[in-house]
């Protein structure tokens, strides 16, 4: 310990590892198993239970039991994104990574991310991941979205700095399921963070347990839709530059008439809601 270090801020973790889970009793311990299988070992690993009704729980309690390091938080059932957001606030850590509990972890994933953020002072350190299905890996190479310029999918392929996400409004951010994550990137991309990629693979998506189809079929357009009025609103509200309000648009576009396009991945009615507002936006 150094000599004006107390104690209190010497056990202060560097990175915070939060996992929001819902009945995750068949793939919680791979996750788990992943997390405390890191090179990289200052870390905390906060998480909550979203009022799991399965076995996760007892497998929860387990694992607890065994890593100091670990932080339980139990709630009733709220969704991914209040869970998430009870971890956040929850932590303590300079950075801060997401994960999702279907998933899994590279063991170098920490050290890695975190020696890049670090040595740079960097707001965010993005990487590559594998989607992965029928027991084969599916390399994806992720890079900056064209028009927000942060990183064009989800969170758990970024490390972010907590003081740089704390600027965002997670409070406020609408209760929805396909573009909730976009649109965290997205009300960080107002705040211009400083960001790089590491070009490595260094996560594993489970797509087997994914569930993009029903979600595609059932809520994309309506979550489309408040994704695109939230945002619209927060920018004239913050005063932001409209320079914003036209990249919002070119993305509203984007990413309708992306999906609109999917006739393999999509249904009728959800192609003509796509349609109407996609010719919406671009009358706006």
């Amino acid at each position: 310990m150094q000599a004006n270090e107390t104690p209190k801020q010497k056990c202060i973790p560097k990175v915070s590892i939060i996992i929001p889970v819902y009945q995750g009793e068949g793939t919680i311990k791979r996750c788990l198993d992943s997390i405390y299988n890191q090179r990289f070992k200052d870390f905390e690993v906060i998480i909550v239970n979203d009022g799991s009704t399965d076995a996760t729980q007892c497998i929860l309690e387990e694992y607890k039991a065994k890593f100091e390091q670990m932080q339980l938080i139990v709630q009733e059932n709220r969704g991914t994104a209040a869970a998430r957001t009870v971890g956040i606030k929850s932590a303590r850590g300079s950075y801060l990574y997401i994960a999702d509990a279907d998933d899994w972890m590279h063991p170098r994933l920490l050290e890695l991310s975190y020696s890049k953020a670090s040595e740079k002072s960097l707001d965010i350190v993005y990487f590559n991941h594998f989607d992965c299905y029928d027991e084969l890996f599916y390399p994806v190479y992720n890079h900056q979205d064209r028009v927000f310029r942060v990183p064009s999918h989800c969170l758990y392929i970024q490390l972010i700095k907590r003081s740089f996400l704390e600027k965002v409004p997670l409070d406020e951010i609408p209760k929805i399921t396909y573009n909730e994550d976009w649109l965290i990137n997205i009300l960080m991309s107002f705040h211009s963070p400083n960001i790089e990629k590491i070009n490595h693979f260094l996560y594993y998506y489970d797509k087997d347990s994914s569930t993009l189809s029903s979600f595609l079929k059932n809520r994309y357009s309506e979550d489309l839709r408040q994704a695109y009025e939230f945002l619209k609103a927060y920018i004239l509200k913050e005063h932001l530059s409209l320079e914003y309000l036209k990249d919002l648009k070119k993305w509203a576009l984007q990413e309708s008439g992306y999906w609109k396009g999917q006739l393999h991945r999509t249904t009728p009615k959800l192609r003509e809601e796509l349609t109407i507002f996609y010719e919406e936006v671009l009358k706006t």
